[in-house]
């Protein structure tokens, strides 16, 4: 008998539910900015995409 291994998915979300989350609410300007409409993201590229920004040098 065969084993099902299940994978482990991170859950997706929409821009929208990012900006609107509490958890995100200090950085709601910046999701807006960089996160695309048509696109879900995770958590862990939300959290990837806001690293990447913070690190970001002014000009």
């Amino acid at each position: 008998m065969k084993k099902e291994v299940k994978e482990q998915t991170e859950t997706v979300y929409t821009k929208e539910q990012f900006v609107t989350s509490n958890s995100y609410k200090d950085y709601k300007e910046v999701l807006q900015a960089v996160l695309k409409e048509d696109k879900e993201y995770t958590k862990t590229e939300v959290e990837t995409i806001l690293k990447q920004f913070m690190k970001g040098k002014v000009k």
